[in-house]
């Protein structure tokens, strides 16, 4: 504080009230009567006490607050200096004057190494007051020094403590202090900015312009606000909102300029990456829209190139291009589910399969994701046993290792895939694996790339965790190794890595072996042209006219009745019109008015029995996935016609067989003709 404002301050203060509290050392009452009359001549407002030995000297400096202790040096049985001694060792910091009858300049010199603040003859007891006030004076500001330095001590250690970076430049704009925030911000040490500017600080990432109005704000006196990127000492970038706030004098002219600083480099990515989670919203929702429609369209054309190749025979040369067509109708389906699996709307459908065929469908994939300086290899075994697994996952997972091995390969290296059996002893077993001992098939993706250190390594499946930079355009989100992980968890496999600085990286997805009696079981999608020889009723429920309307030529069977309804109320009536039993409901899941599974429920209300086999062509999300078991089966569209017939198969092998004369008996052919709705009927279309 200036002395002139801390002078103004005690005069205003004292003038406004000069009451002071005394405490008093004399074993003269008199003598201490005349010191406080001398004081109150001056207008001084007093309260005392009056001690003459050591222990009560104490005990008022334990209990009361003195603004000074006047004492005599020879006391009864005992000095001044004494009581100076326990004033000092009580750490009290109370002024200590000096009143005696006769004092040599040695001893004075005695209390004033001491610490006594003055000392006043009792002949010249005049002089009191004047002694009074100067040490009060001194006293006061010291006091107000000591308050105005431990405020500067807290304001200091809080802008060193403080977790967002400071810097003070002068108005020149070279820097003068910065904080322990700022050397952990851009990993610059104060003793290298010191004297420089910000300009080390600079990006390239804004224009001239930018600077130009930023410093316009500021030489006008005014806070400027704002984003700005800079460069850390290692050369990375990193976003900060900074606020400069201008220092002004009493004049008015800027004595410096203080910047804070905050590192927003964590939210910009977290803004990013919901931005790219939003972008991906959209396009699951495009996509999945665009999957029912085409998924339908994808359906009568399996349906009408398998009804085509019937009537053109085996040995015509025309049936080998329509199953050409059928081909690449299957491509084409494939390629759907894959884009509901990019968006994660696909329906997860695990089957057994060779795992060598989904690596060997990726590999156009692959191609297109990974880079002309990449060499992509593939090692397969011969012999790999089957997993069960929904293929469209791990096509998912197995794209997702590949970009991600392609962006730890910026200059090029080697991809390489390998799939072989593998067994794991209890002797192998361990807690990290979460697996237990047995047959296990082996999917490894290794690449050649930067590799990862041992704190990235245990964060890697964590969602949203990148080691790149996701500010920039067409970069990663941190979530495809996530998306990996639950993949691979969902098949009650595992994943591991092993992975080295400088020495590239090695994912490892261990999924269990599905057993060669339980794989031996599982049909070829070719199935029997024919239905089980059996009597069946089938009720199809399906809003696409095209669909519907083939459908009982692609349930063919000798003693197969098919019954149509073209959304939920026209099926309610069907099935409430037809008095035999209904064996099998093959129902569109998503229909104007009643939905698949609620009819499926009102049906089997009346119908417990019947067995319930849904369809649709769209992706997850839509379809609030309805319940399903042994009892209740799911196709994706488009569906195969041989797939279907032999989910059908699957599904009525359990019927009770009925015979054609109980079928008969129970009305169904005098009824065919009301209805217009069974297989003789479609047949003709």
């Amino acid at each position: 504080m200036d002395e002139s404002l801390a002078q103004l301050l005690f005069d205003k203060e004292f003038a406004a009230n000069r009451a002071i509290r005394v405490l008093v050392m004399d074993d003269s009452p008199t003598d201490a009567a005349l010191m406080i009359a001398a004081l109150r001549h001056e207008r001084y407002s007093v309260s005392f006490d009056l001690v003459d030995a050591p222990e009560v000297f104490e005990e008022h400096l334990a209990r009361k607050e003195y603004d000074v202790i006047l004492s005599d040096h020879n006391l009864r049985s005992w000095f001044g200096l004494d009581a100076l001694d326990i004033l000092r060792q009580s750490s009290l910091k109370i002024p200590f004057i000096v009143v005696t009858g006769a004092l040599g300049d040695e001893l004075a010199v005695q209390y004033l190494k001491k610490g006594a603040s003055d000392y006043v003859l009792k002949e010249h007891l005049e002089k009191l007051p004047l002694a009074m006030e100067r040490v009060l004076r001194e006293t006061r500001d010291i006091r107000q020094r000591k308050r105005i330095e431990e405020q500067l001590r807290l304001q200091a250690a809080a802008m060193a403590a403080t977790a967002n970076a400071i810097v003070i430049t002068d108005p020149a704009g070279q820097i003068v202090w910065v904080n322990p925030a700022f050397t952990k911000l851009t990993g610059y040490e104060a003793r290298e900015v010191i004297g420089q500017t910000p300009r080390a600080l600079k990006s390239g990432q804004h224009d001239r312009v930018f600077y130009e109005q930023m410093w316009k704000t500021v030489l006008s006196g005014q806070v400027w606000h704002g984003e700005v990127v800079n460069r850390r000492k290692d050369g990375s970038l990193y976003t900060e909102e900074m606020t400069i706030t201008p220092v002004l004098d009493e004049n008015g002219a800027i004595q410096h300029y203080v910047a804070i600083q905050q590192d927003i480099t964590a939210r910009k990515s977290l803004e990013e990456q919901l931005r790219q989670s939003l972008k991906m919203e959209a396009v699951g929702q495009l996509a999945g829209g665009v999957a029912h429609d085409f998924n339908n369209l994808l359906q009568v054309i399996l349906i009408h190139c398998e009804f085509l190749a019937d009537e053109l025979g085996p040995d015509s040369r025309t049936n080998a291009m329509v199953r050409e067509i059928q081909k690449a109708s299957d491509h084409a389906a494939r390629l759907v589910s894959q884009l509901l699996a990019f968006s994660r709307r696909q329906v997860l459908q695990p089957r057994i399969l060779d795992l060598n065929s989904v690596v060997s469908e990726a590999n156009t994939l692959l191609r297109r994701i990974i880079r002309e300086d990449i060499e992509l290899s593939a090692t397969l075994a011969d012999d790999l046993g089957q997993v069960k697994v929904d293929p469209t996952q791990i096509m998912q997972a197995l794209l997702n290792l590949a970009a991600n091995a392609r962006d730890a390969m910026p200059n090029g290296g080697t991809l390489r895939i390998e799939t072989r059996n593998v067994t794991l002893s209890s002797s192998e077993f361990h807690t990290s694996m979460s697996l237990p001992a047995g047959r296990y098939v082996l999917l490894q993706v290794k690449d050649t790339g930067v590799g990862m250190d041992e704190k990235t390594r245990a964060h890697i499946f964590e969602p949203f965790f990148t080691t790149k930079d996701v500010s920039g355009v067409g970069k990663g989100t941190g979530l495809g190794l996530a998306s990996v992980h639950g993949i691979v968890r969902q098949s009650a496999g595992h994943i591991s890595v092993e992975s080295e600085v400088g020495k590239g990286t090695t994912f490892k997805i261990y999924l269990p072996r599905v057993d060669d009696d339980h794989a031996g079981s599982q049909e070829s999608e070719r199935e029997p042209e024919q239905l089980l020889d059996r009597v069946a009723t089938i009720l199809v429920v399906e809003d696409s006219d095209v669909i519907r309307l083939t459908m009982p030529k692609v349930l063919k069977g000798p003693n197969c009745k098919v019954l149509l309804a073209a959304n939920g109320a026209e099926a309610l009536q069907v099935a409430e019109r037809f008095p035999g039993p209904i064996h099998l409901l093959v129902t569109d899941v998503v229909m104007p008015g009643l939905r698949g599974p609620e009819l499926a429920d009102r049906l089997l209300a009346s119908r417990p029995e019947m067995k319930v086999l849904y369809m649709s062509g769209h992706s997850s999300e839509n379809l609030a996935e309805p319940r399903l078991n042994s009892e209740r089966a799911f196709l994706q569209k488009p569906i195969n016609p041989a797939v279907l017939r032999k989910k059908v198969n699957e599904m009525l092998s359990s019927v009770k067989h009925v015979s054609e004369q109980d079928w008969q008996t129970g009305g169904v052919r005098k009824n065919e003709a009301t209805l217009g709705l069974v297989q003789g009927d479609a047949n003709g279309l």
